[in-house]
């Protein structure tokens, strides 16, 4: 269980986060589920993406969409070993 961050709205240790080739796959935890369908969201819509670090905590802020829908923070560690995929500021 993953969280992360949408606009106003945290996820806190509900998320499944996958990553593949095709960009990342969000999923909340079944109970909430019907309210928030799973997400996929292509790399080539991952834009401006900045690594951020207070204290332990390492973290990524990115754009989604080319007008900037929403901004999303996700934990570092899952862009580890994409990160040819997306552009990675800081």
């Amino acid at each position: 269980m993953q969280s992360a961050r949408m606009g106003l709205v945290n996820y806190n240790s509900i998320l499944t986060i996958h990553v593949s080739e095709e960009g990342l796959h969000l999923a909340v935890w079944w109970m909430f589920r019907l309210s928030h369908p799973a997400l996929m969201i292509p790399w080539s819509e991952i834009r401006n993406v900045v690594a951020k670090k207070f204290l332990w905590m390492s973290w990524v802020e990115a754009d989604i969409g080319e007008e900037r829908l929403v901004k999303i923070s996700l934990p570092r560690k899952v862009l580890e070993g994409y990160e040819s995929r997306v552009r990675l500021d800081a």
